[in-house]
Formats: structure tokens, sequence, C-alpha cells
């Protein structure tokens, strides 16, 4: 696991850690023909969140709600991840789970700040948030459970690229 001991979130920090990460993510992506696990075995910590560094695209994650995923304000648990976006490029982010409802969040300047939007659909069925890049940039991404309390169990978080409606 990686980690950025004392960092501390601001704008201008998001600014600094983009550039830091950028260049490396650019090339594994350039470098990588398929997306697996070995793609998702970094983190990273700002603040008190721990993110899950989603090296390249498309890809399709299996995780879990649970041991390990961050308690959020109103009781339900997250996994975060971020991933880079390039200039033009439209992102389709997808959560699927047959245990709990899937809600996925989608952030701009970090972990709860510059939310792009939401979204969130029934146990069992499969969640989308289109994001047409405006410029390449990190973003951030919740996978959480929609409604009351703690749901555990298994997810697929899916990132591909394709064209966004009315683009």
């Amino acid at each position: 696991m990686l980690r950025i001991p004392g960092l501390i979130l601001a704008v201008s920090s998001i600014v600094m850690i983009a550039s830091f990460l950028a260049p490396a993510v650019s090339t594994l992506a350039q470098t990588a023909t398929t997306c697996d696990q070995r793609s998702v075995d970094q983190s990273i910590t700002l603040g008190s969140s721990r993110i899950w560094v989603l090296w390249c695209h498309p890809i399709q994650f299996n995780a879990a709600l649970g041991n390990g995923s961050e308690s959020m304000s109103d009781g339900a648990l997250g996994d975060w991840y971020m991933v880079e976006g390039r200039s033009g490029e439209c992102l389709r982010i997808g959560m699927q789970s047959d245990r709990f409802p899937p809600q996925i969040q989608v952030y701009e300047d970090g972990p709860f700040a510059g939310e792009l939007g939401f979204d969130w659909a029934a146990t069992g069925q499969e969640v989308f948030y289109n994001v047409q890049m405006r410029r390449t940039e990190i973003l951030y991404i919740l996978a959480t459970s929609n409604g009351a309390g703690q749901q555990v169990g298994a997810y697929q978080l899916r990132v591909v690229t394709g064209a966004c409606a009315g683009a």
C-alpha cells in the first residue's frame, strides 16, 4: 500500500497529486492490454480515506462492502476509487450488487469535494453514471449502498470509455 503521510487535502493538494499520478497512470494505461487485480493492488491514503487506484480502464473490479470499507456519516459503508479521465473522453462508471442497492458518487476535487453527480439502482440492477471529461483529471468514485444502515456484500465496479448520451 502506497501511503502519503501527513497529506492535507486541499484543492492545491489535489492538483499536486493529479500531476504526480498522471504520468504514471498515463504510462501504465498505454502498456496495459487488460485490467485485472494487479491493476488495483495499490491504494493511497488522503486524510482518513483509503482510495484504491484504478491504473487503467476499461476495468471490471470485484469487491465487497464490509471489513476495510470506510464508515460514512449516515452509517453506510463505502469504498473509494480514483481513475484518470482524459479530455474529451466519456467515462461510464457502473456498479452492480445482488446483496444491496448499489449507489455511486463521483467527485472531481477529492473525497466528498466537487461532486459531479450520483446515481443508485435496486438490488440486482446495475447503476451507471456517465462523465464527459472537460479536461484530463483524476476522478474520485465512492461505491456504496443506497438506504439506511450498514449493508454488506459483494459488488462489481466497472469503468469503461464510450459515448455519453447526447454527445
